[in-house]
């Protein structure tokens, strides 16, 4: 655990507003059993980021310096959400690093971090001002009342999630399913595959007949190199089966890579037809290129473009668009774990400019009678109800045919939301 501790405050030092950017585990002398911790760890720190600092400013006094403080970020990190190494283990690493700062520093960190440990106890509560809930099932209760007694202003420190988004999921989908979502956003990631020959995959979880949950490098899990599976959201993969694309169509796929829907549909046409793979990062289109070898799709045209401004022989010319939006990811905070603090009003504007143009350009490569695709993995209605009600408010040759939005649930957790549009014959 000391190397992982020793490259958590490495990468936290390195700069705490930009933390997954130094993720990159090759540049550390670690062993492959601990960078799936150091990157739990690390992106836990971020998702907690809110609770842990109102933590440090209740048991301290003053501001630390850098260092001291991603100490104290880490240690009540692994003392109240992590459980994997004993309190004391826990303390007495945070407090040997800090060491390296200084000693006045070094019992600091101990003096705080022994503080908290002897304020909590495991417990099932209620809200409270006592309450820190980790899961649905239990938390922590603390000796002293510290959280606040305002209800959004509790959720938004308990759950680490700006004030302005819990008021609006509380608005938007009632307190229940308000917490039922920050809890979600909090969860562990996993990673889900979407099997293609299950004759070879008897060695995967399966949680229902095409998908399964793996975990630790997906290249070494057997069937990788075969192409037996490929990795994809369930999200993703119901937006795809509610098309019900038809064998022999021509698709287009716009901001396809990493490609998880341009080889779905790809599969489900049976290798007929093709499906042309537009983004315009060239770097993640070569990554989709080696995919595609890899599954053995040969229907698949990988290309780099503009999704805003088509190629003028791109006019009605497919029988499906799907454009796959950049979007706020509300429906997968637990994966893009800096996401929640990007959400605003003003980015959310942003964005639908952005979506909006998108949906735009993609509606006009669609064929008479054909389908255009909206999804997103995000469940706000400004990106999504709004957003299309304006679209078929000024295109009426358009009509919606199937919308659904997915909540996160376990134990996929990802969600998202799709509107089918149809263009009238």
């Amino acid at each position: 655990m000391y190397n992982v501790r020793n490259t958590v405050l490495e990468i936290l030092n390195k700069n705490a507003r930009f933390w997954d950017q130094h993720l990159h585990l090759s540049n550390y002398s670690t062993v492959q059993s601990e960078k799936n911790l150091i990157t739990e760890i690390v992106n836990g720190i971020q998702r907690r980021k809110l609770t842990l600092q109102y933590l440090i400013k209740h048991y301290s006094h003053g501001k630390p310096q850098p260092a001291v403080y991603n100490c104290l970020l880490l240690g009540i990190y692994e003392l109240l959400f992590l459980e994997k190494v004993p309190a004391y283990a826990v303390i007495h690493s945070c407090v040997e690093h800090s060491k390296k700062i200084s000693k006045k520093s070094a019992k600091y960190v101990n003096a705080v971090l022994r503080n908290i440990q002897r304020s909590v106890r495991k417990e099932q509560k209620k809200y409270s001002k006592n309450y820190l809930p980790i899961s649905h099932e239990d938390g922590w209760y603390f000796s002293q009342a510290l959280f606040p007694e305002d209800k959004i202003r509790y959720l938004s420190v308990v759950y680490s999630y700006p004030e302005y988004l819990v008021d609006k999921w509380c608005r938007d989908f009632g307190e229940e399913q308000c917490i039922h979502l920050l809890l979600m956003g909090n969860t562990r990631p996993g990673v889900t595959v979407r099997v293609r020959n299950s004759f070879r995959c008897d060695e995967l979880q399966m949680i229902d007949g095409k998908m399964a949950k793996v975990s630790g490098d997906v290249s070494l899990i057997p069937g990788y190199h075969e192409g037996d599976w490929v990795v994809q959201g369930l999200a993703s993969s119901e937006t795809i089966e509610l098309i019900e694309i038809a064998p022999r169509s021509l698709v287009l796929d716009l901001c396809a890579a990493p490609g998880g829907k341009s080889f779905h549909i790809a599969d489900n046409m049976r290798g007929e037809g093709v499906v042309v793979s537009g983004d315009k990062s060239v770097e993640r289109l070569r990554k989709m290129c080696e995919n595609k070898e890899r599954l053995q799709l040969q229907n698949i045209q990988p290309i780099a473009m503009n999704s805003k401004k088509l190629p003028k022989n791109f006019a009605q010319h497919f029988d499906c668009v799907v454009v796959d939006a950049p979007c706020s990811n509300s429906a997968v905070f637990n994966k893009r774990v800096e996401a929640r603090w990007r959400f605003s009003v003003k980015n959310l504007q942003k964005l639908n400019k952005e979506q909006y143009k998108l949906l735009r350009s993609g509606a006009t490569a669609v064929k008479p009678g054909g389908k255009l695709v909206y999804s997103t993995c995000s469940i706000e209605k400004e990106e999504n109800e709004n957003l299309i009600a304006e679209f078929l408010k000024e295109h009426d040759d358009f009509c919606c045919w199937k919308y659904k939005r997915m909540f996160p649930q376990l134990p996929f957790v990802d969600g998202g939301s799709v509107h089918i549009l149809c263009r009238k014959a």
